[in-house]
């Protein structure tokens, strides 16, 4: 007997930063296949501002404050629901086929063990000063089971502290920046100019966030 596969609900126990990306992909791919996916219980356009409205909202819980992670505790729960809703409105026109719950952006419960684990260190391979004013650039190696790394720079050599996969300026008052990539080759820019920073890096995928790997100083023109 063959069993029917259904889109995974594992995307609702994902770290914010994950679900916001992870929203993304979904919504670019439904967009995508719009011939499949003709008329979505919840509109694109909700789906966009929903899932906005969470990194918005998780980008204020970082600076500190009850209100403000209120909000994005709030904005978590809408985008659960909002997104449970589309998944079962994929799972209605892909009938247990997991190559249409695919064109959606979701993964199939078939595919919920790949990966299985929390993605493996990253290590650093280049970091160098870039020749525009407060920009480096950086190369790690490829983190076994990763979907995207976060790159965390701060302005010393304190291991940054992420909770629930939030990190807040209230636990990091030495945070600089923070930006998630799928890329192991990227330019950081917009940093303090002739300064010293530090960058930790760790890879991420559905399950959670890696290990953090340990901070490396480098300048800034």
């Amino acid at each position: 007997m063959n069993l029917k596969s259904y889109v995974s609900r594992a995307f609702k126990q994902l770290p914010i930063p994950t679900k916001v990306i992870f929203g993304e992909k979904v919504i670019t791919d439904t967009t995508t296949n719009a011939a499949t996916f003709v008329t979505p219980k919840v509109p694109i356009a909700t789906l966009q501002k929903v899932n906005d409205n969470l990194k918005a909202t998780a980008a204020a819980a970082q600076k500190g404050g009850t209100a403000a992670t209120a909000n994005m505790r709030a904005a978590e729960k809408v985008w659960n629901a909002t997104f449970e809703e589309h998944a079962a409105y994929v799972d209605s026109i892909a009938n247990g086929d997991e190559t249409i719950i695919g064109q959606s952006g979701f993964d199939a419960t078939a595919s919920e063990s790949i990966p299985a684990d929390i993605p493996g260190d990253v290590k650093i391979k280049d970091i160098k000063t870039n020749q525009a004013s407060g920009s480096i650039h950086v190369v790690v190696n490829v983190a076994s089971e990763a979907m995207g790394y976060m790159y965390i720079v701060s302005s010393d050599a304190t291991v940054p502290v992420i909770t629930d996969g939030v990190i807040s300026i209230a636990a990091n008052p030495k945070l600089v920046a923070v930006m998630t990539d799928t890329h192991r080759t990227v330019d950081i820019k917009n940093l303090p100019a002739k300064s010293t920073v530090y960058i930790t890096i760790a890879a991420f995928n559905h399950v959670g966030i890696g290990n953090l790997s340990a901070p490396v100083a480098v300048g800034t023109l």
